[in-house]
C-alpha cells in the first residue's frame, strides 16, 4: 500500500487557493497529494485560457466576490457553497499515464464510487460535447465527468507539466447553479435569462441530486478519500504545507494569482 499526503486546508481566498495548488505542483516529489478546501470570500474562477471580458466586474465587486484565473483549463466556475479538491501527482504516476481521456476516466471512476457510496445515482458521461453553449463550466459535461439525470454534478480541469499533474474538482453542494450567469457578460438581459434557464436544466447541486438530503463537504471529502484508498490501494498521511510550499505559494500569490495584471492579462 502506497502512502499519499492528505491536506484539509479549509477556506481561503481565490488567489491563495490557486497559489497553494500550484505550489504543490511545483514542489511535487514522489508522493501524491490530495487536498480539500473551500473559498472565502466567494470567488469566480476563470479557466487558464478564458478572457476577462467575459466577466461583469461591477456586478462581481458589488457582491463582494473576487476573481482569479486557475492554472488549469475549462470554463468559469462560481465557488460559493461547494467543496473543491485538488489532486497533485508526480510525473510517471499510473493515474497520470496515457492519454488525457484515460486519465480523466481513471479519476472519474474513483469519484463515481465516492458519490455512489453517498447514495447519489450518478453516471459517467462517455462523449464530448463538441460545441459548448457558453463560458460556464457546468453548462456542458465533458467526457468522463459525472452527471445525475443528464445534469452535470461535478466539474474537473487539469494542467499537466513535465514534472507532474494537477487536477481540480468542483462539487456544488447547494444554492442556485445559475447564479454564475449574473456575473458574466451577455449582450442583452434576455440572453442572460436564457442562459440561466439553460444552465438550470444542465447542472445540479448535491442537495438537489440527493432529493434534499443535506450532505456536507466533510462527508463528501471522507467518501472521496475512502474511494481512493480502496480503488487505488493507498493510505493517507494527514499533512500540512511545508515551509517551502508556503514560501512558493506566497510568491505565486504576489506575482500571479493576486496580481490583477496577471489575472486579467487576456
Amino acid at each position: 500500500m502506497r502512502q499519499w499526503r492528505l491536506i484539509h486546508s479549509g477556506p481561503a481566498s481565490g488567489a491563495r487557493n490557486m497559489a497553494l495548488d500550484e505550489a504543490l505542483l511545483l514542489e511535487v516529489a514522489a508522493q501524491p497529494v490530495l487536498r480539500f478546501y473551500s473559498w472565502r470570500p466567494s470567488c469566480l474562477s476563470l479557466g487558464y485560457g478564458q478572457r476577462c471580458r467575459l466577466v461583469e466586474m461591477q456586478r462581481l465587486r458589488a457582491r463582494g466576490y473576487t476573481l482569479v484565473r486557475r492554472p488549469s483549463g475549462g470554463g468559469a466556475i462560481l465557488h460559493a457553497a461547494e467543496l473543491t479538491w485538488s489532486l497533485v501527482l508526480p510525473a510517471g504516476h499510473p493515474l497520470a499515464a496515457g492519454s488525457l481521456s484515460a486519465g480523466y476516466r481513471r479519476i472519474g471512476e474513483v469519484l463515481y464510487a465516492a458519490l455512489q457510496s453517498l447514495g447519489i445515482e450518478v453516471c459517467m458521461t462517455l462523449e464530448v460535447t463538441p460545441n459548448p453553449s457558453g463560458p460556464a463550466c457546468f453548462e456542458t459535461p465533458a467526457q468522463h465527468e459525472l452527471a445525475v439525470g443528464g445534469r452535470k454534478l461535478l466539474g474537473s480541469a487539469r494542467v499537466q507539466r513535465r514534472y507532474g499533474l494537477l487536477q481540480h474538482g468542483s462539487l456544488p453542494l447547494s444554492g442556485d447553479v445559475a447564479a454564475i450567469c449574473d456575473l458574466l457578460h451577455y449582450p442583452q438581459e434576455s440572453a442572460r435569462e436564457l442562459a440561466m434557464t439553460r444552465l438550470r436544466t444542465r447542472a445540479v447541486t448535491l442537495t438537489e441530486a440527493s432529493d434534499g438530503r443535506e450532505i456536507g463537504g466533510t462527508q463528501v471529502a471522507a467518501a472521496i478519500s475512502d474511494a481512493f484508498r480502496s480503488i487505488c490501494d493507498v493510505s493517507f498521511l494527514e499533512s500540512q504545507f511545508t515551509d517551502q510550499e508556503l514560501a512558493r505559494a506566497t510568491e505565486l500569490e504576489r506575482s500571479r494569482y493576486g496580481n490583477p495584471a496577471w489575472v486579467c492579462r487576456r
